[in-house]
């Protein structure tokens, strides 16, 4: 279980129902093919393992209460926690699983982005110039994604604004690779012969940040 030791946020705005709405950003994490209970189960254990999350609670009113790991696959579906992001700064979180029928399974790790702006000032595009805070964001999902895969090795992981199911690891291409966002299991490295350089993770894992 997590604590957060120094950073912290007011009760009342992580229950304030206003800084969940509208988009997050966030890590998006696809097994395939989906239908792996256990897998599923331990990635959502592996991201909840973070040491800057604490949580997860089943909603968000069990904010700084008694951490729960998810036992079951029933428990996944939603999880909420507090993510710290530096010393001063801590933010609402959450997890969420989406599984396809004879597809992928999907296991996200959302930062609403109005939760962001109440530490940030949040520019629109995301573009990275404007918004210095996607380091600090990006270093916690290299955190992320490597706990994960380290668990349970995943076939793709995309990083952005409100990632959809769209992009898959059958799809993807190296004109989508070269835009950035994407941790690429060696598998697909080799496959798709991609000669852009990207930090190498222990186990061969690529983090390709995005270029703008």
């Amino acid at each position: 279980m997590n604590t957060i030791k120094q950073a912290s946020m007011d009760r009342t705005q992580y229950l304030n129902k206003k800084n969940w709405q509208g988009s997050c950003y966030e890590l998006a994490i696809e097994y395939f093919p989906g239908g792996n209970d256990v897998r599923l189960l331990n990635a959502v254990n592996a991201i909840w393992n973070e040491r800057a999350l604490s949580g997860p609670w089943l909603s968000q009113d069990g904010f700084l209460g008694t951490d729960r790991m998810p036992e079951s696959l029933d428990d996944v579906t939603h999880l909420y926690g507090l993510l710290k992001l530096s010393k001063e700064h801590a933010v609402g979180c959450y997890t969420i699983t989406h599984r396809q029928t004879d597809d992928s399974d999907w296991l996200k790790f959302c930062i609403p982005l109005t939760m962001l702006s109440l530490t940030y000032p949040v520019e629109y595009p995301l573009y990275r110039l404007d918004n210095p805070w996607l380091d600090e964001v990006e270093q916690v999902f290299i955190r992320l994604a490597q706990l994960v895969y380290d668990y349970y090795p995943f076939n793709l992981a995309i990083v952005g604004e409100d990632i959809s199911g769209e992009m898959t690891e059958r799809k993807i291409s190296l004109t989508d690779i070269r835009s950035g966002g994407f941790f690429i299991p060696p598998i697909l490295y080799e496959r798709l012969r991609v000669s852009i350089d990207g930090g190498i993770l222990p186990g061969g894992l690529r983090w390709v940040p995005p270029t703008t």
